[in-house]
C-alpha cells in the first residue's frame, strides 16, 4: 500500500471516529436539553402552585388583600404558562383560570368563601399535576368540585 492510500485511510478513520463521537455527544445533548426543558416547566408550575397555596392560606387568615395579590400573581403566571402545560392538565388549568375574575373580585370584597375557592383550586391543581407526574396514579377522572360557584 502506498503512502497516499495509507494517508487516505487514516484520514477516513479519523473522520469516522469524529463523526461517531460527535453524533453520540449530539444525542446526549439533545436528551439533556429536553430534560432541562421539562424540569423548567415543572418548576414553573410548582412556583405557581406555591403562589396559589400562599393565597389560600392568606385568605384563610382573613388577609384578603395579601391573598388577592398572590392570587393575581398566580393567575397571571398561569395565563402566561398554560401553553407549556401537558395536554392532560390544560383543561383543568383552563377551568381554574376561567374563574380568575370572580375570585379576584371576591378577595377584593373580603368574601370569606374565597378562601374555600382558593383551597379547591389548589387541590384541583395538585391532582391534575399528580396524575401527570405519577402516570395517572390518581385516575383520569379524579377532580375536586368547587364548593363555591
Amino acid at each position: 500500500m502506498n503512502r497516499w492510500k495509507k494517508g487516505l485511510l487514516v484520514t477516513l478513520g479519523v473522520a469516522v471516529a469524529f463523526a461517531a463521537g460527535f453524533g453520540w455527544q449530539y444525542l446526549r445533548a439533545e436528551r439533556l436539553e429536553r430534560r432541562v426543558a421539562d424540569l423548567e416547566r415543572d418548576l414553573t408550575f410548582q412556583v405557581l402552585a406555591t403562589e396559589l397555596g400562599v393565597a389560600a392560606v392568606e385568605a384563610n387568615r382573613s388577609s384578603y388583600e395579601s391573598a388577592r395579590r398572590m392570587a393575581s400573581e398566580f393567575f397571571t403566571g398561569l395565563q402566561a404558562s398554560i401553553d407549556r402545560a401537558p395536554a392532560e392538565v390544560r383543561g383543568e388549568l383552563s377551568s381554574i383560570l376561567a374563574r380568575r375574575d370572580d375570585v379576584i373580585t371576591d378577595l377584593s370584597r373580603s368574601v370569606p368563601a374565597s378562601a374555600d375557592t382558593l383551597a379547591d383550586f389548589l387541590i384541583r391543581f395538585h391532582l391534575a399535576w399528580s396524575a401527570v407526574r405519577t402516570g395517572a396514579e390518581h385516575g383520569a377522572g379524579d377532580t375536586v368540585e368547587a364548593h363555591v360557584q
